[in-house]
């Protein structure tokens, strides 16, 4: 759901991340989603993307997470990325442990986002706007929309 979430907001604009220099040029920003432990292929959850388009986020390329499938993190993604956010202190430390030559590239949103997984559509959207919030405050992207 994050990195949906951060592509939606970026359809329009471009953002430094809190890791980068306030004095240079803004990036255009494009999330990706990967995880420590994730069930390779499955599909984003019927309630992840039920909250996802209750919020209004569109499901529009190269934005669409419903054709989202799970992967793992691996060295080629992490060689890629300009910033790496985990979810968790936990997941950055875990991040660090497996990948420490991109130690520096490694943060989280400031604040650990639970895994909503197995629970229910109150559950999903709690997670969502937690995200919203550490996104928007991370990221530099403004306000989140009351839905």
């Amino acid at each position: 759901m994050a990195a949906a979430l951060l592509n939606d907001k970026m359809r329009t604009r471009e953002v430094c991340s809190a890791m980068g220099d306030e004095a240079s040029p803004l990036k255009p920003v494009f999330a990706t989603s990967a995880g420590l432990w994730a069930e390779v292929g499955a599909p984003i959850t019927a309630l992840a993307a039920a909250a996802l388009a209750e919020a209004g986020v569109a499901a529009v390329p190269p934005n669409d997470y419903t054709a989202h499938r799970a992967r793992l993190v691996s060295e080629e993604l992490m060689t890629e990325a300009d910033e790496v956010v985990a979810i968790t202190g936990a997941h950055a430390m875990e991040l660090m442990m497996r990948f420490p030559q991109h130690a520096a590239k490694i943060t989280t949103l400031g604040v650990d986002i639970p895994d909503p997984y197995g629970g229910d559509a109150t559950r999903y959207r709690a997670c969502l706007e937690m995200l919203c919030y550490a996104i928007s405050r991370h990221f530099g992207v403004g306000e989140c929309d009351e839905g």
